[in-house]
């Protein structure tokens, strides 16, 4: 059973989130300056009297909504836009936050980080919409930033349903769980206690609701991963027990990026446990061997070794 305590305030990130929703969808990322003025239905983009105010501001939000349009296939383009939105009017977060994420898919990483920081101090709010929060989240993880990644994650996790697809909002999901067991082992050592892991399960439960995702093989593995992490290792092993084809994740590149890359050896491992236990007991001892002494899970991945190899009716090496 989750933590009251976190079930609570997950659901009260979704109610709080909920009245922003649909402003937040409508205006997709768009910045405040470039908002349309609604004329009915219709949408008219910067009003005459800002434009005449400010004439470069057309030619603002028109760089802008290219670069946003080209980010996600020629994101050169996208950032050479935004760069000229950020000259055309100086000053302004929105630039900043596509061409961070341009950079970001141009593998520019520590340039992608970077231009966030400049947004971030030009509007605290800049990266708020989810796509661009999505990206800052993912750009934190990548540079191993695991208490920025859970920090962004956790703003983000109440708006998956403005992602662009369930799949996405899934992916989302699963890695704000891995970023949040990654800063609940970084915060102590020995064996935490159960309540540790109550937002990941929280995480990984919202997940688990989209059962024909394709992900969700790697849901069902990091929710067994958490119950065993946080001491309920029958439940996580019932879990195992009920899925189908687990072991062919050894053959598919991991679909999601994990806070900590050798998760996916004692990922691996529980997928295998029931077909080929040989094979998981080299995962999961690959996994102790880099593995910190001290670590707060070390214990209970010893302790599935163990079980594994005693069912095998062997003795660890």
């Amino acid at each position: 059973m989750l933590g009251a305590v976190h079930a609570a305030v997950f659901a009260g990130l979704f109610a709080a989130a909920t009245p922003n929703l649909t402003a937040a969808a409508n205006v997709s990322g768009r910045p405040p300056e470039c908002a349309p003025v609604a004329e009915g239905r219709r949408s008219t983009g910067p009003s005459v009297w800002a434009s005449a105010r400010r004439p470069q501001l057309v030619s603002y939000c028109r760089l802008l909504s290219h670069a946003q349009a080209q980010l996600a296939s020629e994101p050169v383009r996208s950032l050479d836009d935004a760069l000229a939105a950020d000259a055309a009017m100086p000053g302004r977060a929105a630039p900043k936050v596509l061409a961070a994420r341009a950079l970001l898919r141009l593998e520019r990483n520590e340039e992608a980080s970077a231009a966030f920081e400049e947004a971030l101090k030009r509007d605290p709010r800049a990266a708020h919409a989810p796509l661009a929060l999505r990206d800052l989240a993912t750009l934190e993880l990548i540079l191993g930033h695991a208490n920025a990644a859970i920090a962004s994650y956790r703003r983000l996790v109440p708006l998956v349903s403005l992602l662009p697809s369930r799949e996405e909002a899934v992916r989302v999901l699963l890695e704000a769980a891995h970023a949040s067991m990654a800063v609940s082992a970084a915060a102590r050592e020995g064996s935490p206690p159960a309540s540790a892991l109550d937002e990941p399960l929280t995480f990984l439960r919202e997940a688990a609701r989209s059962p024909g995702s394709p992900l969700a093989l790697y849901v069902a593995l990091s929710l067994a991963l958490a119950l065993d992490r946080s001491g309920r290792g029958e439940e996580a092993s019932a879990l195992l027990r009920e899925l189908d084809g687990a072991a062919a994740v050894r053959e598919r590149p991991l679909p999601f990026r994990p806070a900590e890359a050798r998760d996916r050896l004692v990922l691996e491992a529980l997928a295998l446990e029931r077909t080929l236990p040989k094979e998981a007991a080299l995962r999961y001892r690959h996994y102790l061997a880099e593995e910190p002494a001290r670590s707060a899970w070390r214990s209970t991945t010893e302790a599935r070794l163990l079980r594994l190899e005693s069912a095998r009716g062997s003795t660890p090496r």
